[in-house]
């Protein structure tokens, strides 16, 4: 799981957590390794083209980073701004 925050921040530790929580839940058959510190090489505006692409698996990236990658992406991180969702309904299907 590439991440370019620091394995001490917030995003860091639940990264960790996440990779832990899928380990013991698999009993073992799904192992998630974090990447953070950035030590991926992937800045988080690379990193959805990245896990498209195969090249990543999966990414925790910064939403607001997003926006270039269309309104779509970025509604789904921001839906409390402007052009962003509306409704209930479409915030659960977005």
């Amino acid at each position: 799981m590439v991440n370019e925050y620091p394995a001490t921040s917030l995003a860091g530790e639940t990264d960790a957590h996440f990779a832990k929580v899928v380990a013991e839940e698999t009993a073992g058959r799904l192992v998630i390794e974090p990447v953070p510190d950035g030590k991926s090489g992937l800045k988080t505006k690379d990193q959805l083209r990245a896990v498209t692409d195969g090249k990543a698996m999966v990414a925790n990236s910064f939403g607001g980073a997003r926006g270039d990658e269309g309104r779509a992406i970025l509604r789904a991180y921001r839906p409390w701004m402007p052009g962003g969702l509306t409704s209930r309904s479409e915030r659960r299907h977005p």
